[in-house]
């Protein structure tokens, strides 16, 4: 039996088709062939990328958590960037990276609420590192003076990113249900999140 020869952009293609079969199905749901099928390639080709649905899951998830983590640590770690810029930077290029991948969440969210089997073994060493740079440049902020000090660096990563996992999850919401058109409604969100987030990580004056 002959190799299957690579193909130009299969295998995005490829992780593209099951990232919308699995947000849609669970993992259970996301069939081999039928994302070959969406995928434009035969089960030969996607076995050629990926060893198994496993490993397909895996490389699912691990495209955009690892985005994620490489935006973390140029966005967080830039010595010539204020600490509040350093945050708004961030939060922005995460939600940019959701509002491009917006089945991703929905797959997290379907992972969490299933136990994070095959979620947590991916997670274990991508949020330390990012957990522990997010909350590095947290408190060389607050120690300069420059960011609250009553904010807990542990949690404020997930506090602050929470937000935009929701529109992220209820984006059809806004278009199905309110009528309001899911990128338009993305912009205003975006702003109102940035500034209220944004207001709780400013120093507070000492009232007399």
């Amino acid at each position: 039996m002959s190799t299957p020869q690579p193909l130009p952009d299969a295998r995005e293609r490829i992780l593209d088709a099951a990232e919308e079969a699995f947000a849609s199905g669970g993992y259970a749901g996301g069939r081999v062939a039928r994302i070959a099928e969406a995928a434009g390639v035969n089960k030969a080709m996607l076995y050629y990328y990926f060893g198994n649905k496993s490993e397909l899951y895996q490389a699912v998830l691990e495209r955009t958590l690892t985005a994620i983590a490489g935006l973390a640590q140029g966005a967080l770690t830039d010595p010539a960037a204020p600490p509040e810029q350093r945050v708004t930077g961030f939060l922005q290029g995460y939600f940019r990276i959701l509002r491009e991948r917006p089945r991703f969440p929905r797959i997290v969210m379907r992972e969490i609420l299933d136990g994070g089997e095959r979620l947590t073994p991916l997670l274990a060493p991508l949020v330390p590192a990012l957990v522990a740079t997010f909350g590095q440049g947290l408190v060389m902020g607050q120690v300069a003076g420059q960011l609250n000090p009553t904010v807990d660096p542990r949690y404020a990563a997930m506090v602050l990113l929470s937000p935009f996992v929701v529109f992220a999850n209820t984006a059809p919401f806004f278009e199905e249900v309110l009528g309001i058109d899911a990128d338009a409604a993305a912009v205003s969100y975006e702003g109102t999140a940035l500034t209220l987030l944004m207001e709780g990580l400013k120093v507070r004056e000492q009232q007399s």
